[in-house]
């Protein structure tokens, strides 16, 4: 039998939760929350297809990323910013 999965859609953070205990309770898995219909319908497209994280992130942050994996857990800073290029081309600071 197929496990049902639920993303909670919710701008109130507290209903959010309280949403996500409820159905957890009922035995339901959540995959995720979010505040706003556009981030469920990018998370959707993510879970949706076969994702391949390289192939959005700006090839000059690439090294970047690979250096500050092998380092985690070995200096205090565990995050770090690196830009991403969006589906229509547009460039992205993540943190």
């Amino acid at each position: 039998m197929k496990t049902i999965q639920i993303l909670v859609v919710e701008d109130e953070r507290i209903v959010a939760d309280d949403i996500k205990m409820s159905l957890q309770r009922l035995g339901y898995v959540v995959s995720g929350m979010t505040s706003s219909g556009e981030e469920a319908v990018k998370k959707e497209e993510l879970r949706n297809r076969k994702f391949n994280f390289w192939s959005i992130v700006h090839p000059d942050d690439k090294k970047l990323i690979m250096e500050k994996a092998n380092k985690r857990g070995k200096e205090e800073q565990s995050s770090y910013e690196f830009r991403i290029i969006s589906k229509d081309g547009e460039e992205k600071l993540e943190k």
